[in-house]
């Protein structure tokens, strides 16, 4: 609880954001071992606060993982900077089916929550080959009031929220608040090269299951 605490005191008491239009920081997801990896590619921990100020769910062939779904969200680091962290695949899907579903029935919106990132692990088998990876759970562990909402919204009102990297022209867009990109006079502009998005190398570590060491003999592959 002090974690929290602290986070939500650090919220109220932040004067200025540093926000480069089109450039967050990008924290990412390793699930291969359960952490989160700020911006430097430093370990920040298996837990982490945050506040979403906007969201965005689209699915795209990004970063050469194929086409899948993915969701990012926008917010403030302890430091008072812009982030962003991206999430796709089975943790993708799964915060769209419980969490974000629980937050749309209760009327809350993610800029009122505190959120805890948290990893949960996966295990098993493939004949006599173990695998293991990780993906990202959400817990809402908090509310902020409304004078912290109120302080936050009026230091990012001005603010046109987006990554440029992640934009493309071949994105199907489901669902978003407070993105910039999504109405007819902020279209997303044609000189965003989907090129661009997928020679990024700061992309969430995938968290597909492992793909067993295949023997000699020939087989049939397995679909995952």
């Amino acid at each position: 609880m002090d974690e929290i605490k602290h986070f939500k005191q650090n919220l109220r008491a932040i004067e200025e954001i540093k926000y480069l239009e089109g450039a967050p920081l990008i924290y990412r997801t390793n699930c291969s071992v359960g952490m989160v990896m700020d911006h430097k590619n430093k370990a920040m921990g298996d837990t982490f606060l945050m506040t979403p100020i906007a969201w965005r769910v689209f699915s795209d062939d990004l970063y050469q993982k194929g086409h899948r779904k993915w969701i990012e969200f926008f917010f403030i680091n302890e430091k008072g900077n812009l982030t962003n962290i991206a999430i796709h695949g089975i943790s993708a899907e799964e915060f769209l089916k419980e969490t974000l579903s629980e937050i749309y029935y209760e009327g809350k919106q993610m800029s009122e929550l505190v959120f805890q990132m948290y990893f949960e692990k996966k295990k098993g088998t493939d004949g006599d080959q173990e695998w293991s990876y990780f993906i990202c759970r959400f817990s809402i562990v908090d509310e902020l009031d409304e004078e912290t909402i109120n302080h936050i919204t009026d230091l990012t009102k001005d603010f046109r929220l987006y990554r440029s990297d992640s934009i493309t022209q071949e994105a199907t867009e489901h669902q978003a608040d407070n993105y910039h990109f999504l109405s007819s006079e902020n279209a997303i502009p044609q000189a965003a090269s989907s090129d661009v998005a997928k020679a990024d190398s700061s992309e969430p570590i995938t968290e597909e299951k492992p793909k067993a060491a295949k023997p000699k003999k020939k087989r049939a592959a397995k679909k995952n």
